[in-house]
């Protein structure tokens, strides 16, 4: 091929690249995240496709969520490079119930409309799942335990203030060989900290001493503030045994002295 067709070529496919419409936002895409966090968009955009920060509206319908973004032309005077350069935007939206999303960017044209731009919305599937529980993980550290012996049980909180409580846990109650104890979200809040460490966070609880026989322990958890679902009960099974029998302990002096005598009488007799 002559290369003056090379060149020809190379032209019009900057031409007809040049004239592609562009979109303001592009790479749009939400991180899964539990139901107690707020959903963020994360998208790409350019001096082009700003908007002044206030404006946004997010809309939603159904399983559907709608942030729209009235785009400005030359937002606080600046001066746009061209090609412009494309930048990260995390924008929180909130927080959502577990479940299947769609979320769908819509650009709104500024006035004049840039041209060679292209306003269509784009949009994302998104999935919220659901949070996990606050407590898990339920331990008895004295297994088997011996009669009339304080057990402790061990409990892993989701966040540190979970595991805060103003004041020991009290609420226990036994029913036959069934232990209950009650954990309410009105008896945590006991810390107070700048910046809490990350969770998860264990704590220890004495629920008492029970003769011999064997157990099973549950952990309620009732939300009495937020009034959330119900959660499920921890469960975990333990044994109490009963005390040993004392062994009379012998001195190094004492096993010496029987020695002495048992090979007393053995030479009594082998004389005899």
């Amino acid at each position: 091929m002559p290369r003056y067709l090379i060149f020809l070529c190379l032209i019009l496919a900057n031409a007809v690249r040049a004239q592609a419409p562009t979109l303001p936002y592009t790479g749009l895409r939400v991180p899964t995240v539990e139901a107690r966090y707020r959903v963020t968009a994360i998208f790409e955009a350019t001096c082009y496709s700003s908007w002044q920060i206030g404006t946004e509206q997010l809309s939603i319908a159904g399983n559907v969520a709608t942030l729209s973004l009235p785009i400005v032309n030359n937002p606080g005077g600046n001066i746009c490079l061209d090609p412009p350069v494309r930048f990260e935007v995390r924008w929180p939206l909130q927080r959502f119930a577990a479940g299947d999303y769609t979320l769908v960017l819509q650009p709104l044209a500024p006035d004049p409309v840039q041209p060679g731009v292209d306003y269509s919305a784009i949009s994302v599937p998104f999935v919220v799942i659901p949070d996990a529980p606050l407590y898990s993980n339920l331990s008895i550290l004295t297994n088997p335990a011996i009669a009339g012996q304080p057990i402790t049980a061990r409990i892993v909180a989701r966040d540190f203030y979970a595991g805060c409580f103003d004041g020991p846990l009290t609420d226990i109650q036994r029913d036959g060989n069934v232990i209950t104890l009650t954990i309410r979200e009105s008896e945590t809040g006991g810390c107070v900290v700048g910046v809490p460490p990350p969770g998860p966070h264990a704590f220890d609880v004495n629920i008492g001493g029970y003769p011999v026989g064997n157990y099973t322990l549950r952990v309620r958890t009732v939300l009495d503030i937020s009034g959330g679902p119900a959660m499920p009960d921890l469960s975990a099974d333990f044994s109490v045994l009963g005390a040993p029998v004392a062994v009379p302990s012998t001195t190094f002096w004492g096993l010496a002295l029987m020695l002495v005598a048992v090979l007393g009488l053995v030479r009594k007799r082998m004389a005899g």
